[in-house]
């Protein structure tokens, strides 16, 4: 599987504490952080997670899932291209945060 530069610059495998989905098929995020903290050191189940998306992209269209299930009601929008929220349920040990468009097209 070849992923483009910015694709291979998106993804952030952290020691295991979370995974940025930014290069799996349908993912949409330029850039996926922890802001409440190192991405190796979340602790207490929940993190302050910022997602970037291109400008070609309507924060509307984004969803944002967190090991698969929809998390995309804990986030605002902070200006066009940046969506930021507290994500809880956050497991001990790996956890992948994806954005992708949504499906219901919305």
């Amino acid at each position: 599987m070849k992923f483009s530069r910015v694709s291979q610059t998106c993804v952030r495998c952290l020691f295991g504490a979370l995974v940025f989905a930014a290069a799996f098929p349908g993912a949409i995020a330029q850039e996926i952080k922890v802001l409440s903290s190192r991405a190796d050191s979340v602790s207490g189940g929940d993190a302050v997670i910022q997602v970037r998306i291109p400008s070609t992209v309507s924060v509307l269209q984004v969803a944002v899932l967190r090991n698969g299930v929809d998390v995309t009601s804990a986030f605002v929008a902070t200006d066009t291209t940046t969506l930021q929220g507290l994500v809880s349920g956050l497991n001990i040990g790996l956890n992948v945060i994806l954005a992708t468009a949504r499906s219901d097209g919305r």
